[in-house]
């Protein structure tokens, strides 16, 4: 994958792992068109981004 190629995670200061709950974002995966994503992926970040 390109990512694991020219950006791979070991070399990436600071980076941890991190694991999402399974169903995560999901209201953000299920709709048909991107400006149908917006709002459930602004709930869906709340828990990271408190002032989103």
């Amino acid at each position: 994958m390109f990512l694991d190629e020219f950006l791979p995670k070991d070399k990436l200061p600071g980076y941890s792992n991190i694991s999402f709950t399974p169903g995560a974002f999901q209201g953000t995966l299920t709709v048909t068109s991107e400006s149908d994503a917006y709002q459930p992926l602004i709930q869906e970040m709340q828990p990271f981004t408190p002032n989103l």
